[in-house]
């Protein structure tokens, strides 16, 4: 795939962050917490690991890098999977992106376009 692009957002995270996990808003203003509830609305992509309390850059706009949660087709709609990562949308579910590569497995890094959100029919 071309180069990854993207528009950063900085946010204070709310509890510990990984690189490449799918984020929400948190409890407080200005705050991200990794997405937990599978189809979830989400505010980006995590750009950057940090610790509660620390500064996480967050992709919002274009295209950015995500971890699958099982195998995806490249052009699929993608949702949240529940544990920051992603999965093929399924009805009801708030997608975030399109797939721009296939992934096989858990795991896997992948190219996301991301969209405006949108509930799946």
């Amino acid at each position: 795939m071309g180069k990854t692009t993207r528009d950063l957002i900085s946010y204070i995270a709310e509890n510990a962050i990984t690189k490449r996990e799918l984020v929400k808003y948190g409890t407080n203003a200005n705050e991200v917490t990794p997405s937990d509830t599978a189809g979830e609305q989400c505010v980006g992509f995590a750009d950057n690991d940090a610790a509660a309390g620390g500064t996480v850059a967050v992709a919002v706009d274009l295209i950015s890098e995500g971890i699958a949660s099982a195998a995806i087709s490249k052009g699929d709609n993608v949702a949240a999977a529940g544990s920051g990562d992603l999965r093929t949308a399924v009805s009801g579910d708030v997608v975030i992106g399109i797939a721009q590569e296939a992934a096989t497995a858990l795991g896997d890094k992948i190219e996301v376009l991301i969209v405006s959100q949108y509930t799946l029919p």
